[in-house]
């Protein structure tokens, strides 16, 4: 495969996985944007990278002046959440393709808007929800899929995690609905995105509470609870909180159908513990891989979204998470807000919402 180079916007702490899933897959970094030269120094010290590799990244502050001068094939933009859709849609306008970090955007105006200049522009937009690459995950998409699940009946996304005072003042954007959009948003979107993919994507309608119980630093939820009509007959509940104690406690994903049960647990979703599926044992290779990514290397979660990108660039595969399921992902969350707030069930489709409409919904 000929060599590919990205350009990336944002010295995140999520950044740093991206620079490692790249390299493995074989992804040259060419220019990296950061308003701060201390942090792009910081991922870029603490990466994988040799000193060859490190020379040759074009630095910035300023990611106008990088869409400018750049060759790279693509853009990965790694900043806080508020400014995914206005990075990207300048990417988009300046004609390259674009790879956003979770969330795609805080409203779905945003999202559609991106989408839009997308189709205009002809390039592609990938959003990382890399959950959806996990062996485990494509398995059990496969076999519901195939119909060996049968009728689905309900499924269930628990997101059991802890997020303390610390992580919050580490990064002033996080806990605002503005930047960083809550927690079903920030900490709970993959499963939330994975639980409704599986189930068949289409929802009727949304039933939701959500809460900020034992964080009154932050201005966005902590805690969100869901139950889902799919128009297919089935049902989802969600659990998402960051409130266990005192670490985080589990990540796992039910789907019960008349005739197969699963539940898949650890970082990312990614073994399968339970398999009960009529005439549907679990193909070797798949125990083997969700083995390894049980207990994944620094990069390895993401890695699947750039070798995904790579392929799309030499033409050889579509975009397998784009722009559509990005918004898809945060619509449910953006049901369960407004169900919470209106205390009622929500239909789907929504339009036009945005994180900032709840301001105040906990004070």
């Amino acid at each position: 495969m000929a060599e590919y180079s990205y350009a990336m916007i944002g010295a995140s702490r999520i950044s740093e996985q991206h620079i490692e899933a790249a390299k493995m897959a074989g992804l040259r970094l060419s220019a990296f944007c950061d308003l701060s030269p201390d942090n792009i120094q910081r991922v870029l010290s603490g990466s994988s990278l040799n000193d060859d590799e490190k020379k040759n990244v074009a630095v910035c502050g300023d990611y106008h002046h990088l869409l400018k001068e750049t060759d790279a094939d693509f853009i990965t933009i790694a900043t806080d959440s508020g400014s995914h859709a206005r990075i990207a849609l300048d990417c988009i306008d300046a004609g390259f393709h674009v790879l956003i970090e979770k969330p795609i955007a805080l409203s779905l105006k945003d999202a559609d808007a991106v989408i839009n200049a997308a189709e205009k522009k002809n390039v592609a937009v990938a959003v990382s929800l890399q959950n959806r690459f996990n062996p485990a995950v494509k398995q059990l998409k496969h076999a519901i899929e195939h119909g060996d699940f049968g009728r689905l009946l309900h499924g269930c996304a628990h997101i059991r995690w802890n997020r303390d005072e610390e992580y919050f003042k580490a990064a002033s954007w996080r806990g605002t609905w503005a930047a960083d959009g809550g927690t079903l948003f920030n900490q709970c979107i993959h499963n939330i995105d994975i639980l409704r993919w599986v189930m068949g994507g289409e929802i009727d309608e949304v039933f939701a509470y959500t809460d900020r119980l034992a964080h009154p630093y932050i201005e966005t939820d902590d805690m969100g609870l869901g139950l889902i009509k799919m128009k297919n007959g089935s049902y989802g509940f969600i659990e998402g909180t960051i409130n266990v104690y005192p670490k985080n406690l589990e990540e796992t994903l039910y789907v019960f159908g008349e005739t197969g049960t699963a539940k898949l647990v650890g970082p990312s979703v990614s073994k399968i513990v339970e398999w009960n599926v009529k005439d549907d044992p679990i193909p070797g290779e798949v125990v083997q891989s969700y083995e390894k990514l049980a207990q994944p290397a620094k990069g390895d979660k993401h890695r699947p979204v750039y070798e995904n990108f790579a392929a799309f660039l030499a033409g050889k595969e579509p975009i397998f998470v784009d722009a559509k399921a990005g918004r898809d992902a945060i619509e449910v969350i953006f049901a369960m807000l407004l169900s919470s707030k209106q205390k009622q069930p929500v239909k789907l489709p929504l339009k036009d919402l945005a994180t900032i409409d709840f301001a105040g919904m906990y004070d």
